[in-house]
């Protein structure tokens, strides 16, 4: 009888105590962020991140190139020139705003466009006022990277 009772306890405590190891598996760890202070970097931890770095605070100013956006509204665009010149010329005086023909050569077009403006908003609102008028129905904007 005390064999069967040593054996039923020794059964209970190992079963106890797998599925204790089972529950703390399943747990998920728990998340810690780290903050690394930027100043306190060793230069021999991360000599590349120092070297970046250097290389950055090095650059002249007039280096140092930030790209600017242009949003240019296109009314029309033509397969030859004389078709655009056409369009320029009797409806130029329908907007207080300077008609372009610009050559597009990747698209093989003689398009018409207004001067590139630097917000959206200001593109926005003169795109709409020109839409309006008939023959600038069809006025959408674009952007430019320079």
């Amino acid at each position: 009888m005390k064999i069967i009772l040593i054996l039923l306890a020794s059964f209970l405590f190992v079963t106890g105590c797998s599925s204790l190891k089972e529950t703390e598996k399943n747990q998920p760890a728990e998340e810690v962020y780290i903050f690394d202070d930027v100043e306190s970097i060793d230069a021999d931890a991360a000599p590349d991140t120092l070297e970046n770095q250097k290389q950055v605070e090095e650059l002249p100013a007039d280096e140092i190139k930030k790209k600017t956006v242009h949003f240019i509204v296109q009314l029309a665009a033509f397969s030859s020139r004389n078709n655009a010149e056409k369009f320029v010329e009797s409806n130029s005086n329908k907007t207080e705003y300077e008609l372009n023909i610009i050559y597009k050569d990747e698209v093989k077009m003689y398009t018409v466009q207004l001067f590139p403006f630097d917000s959206i908003e200001k593109a926005e609102m003169v795109r709409d006022k020109l839409k309006k008028i008939p023959e600038f129905k069809n006025a959408f904007i674009f952007t430019v990277e320079d």
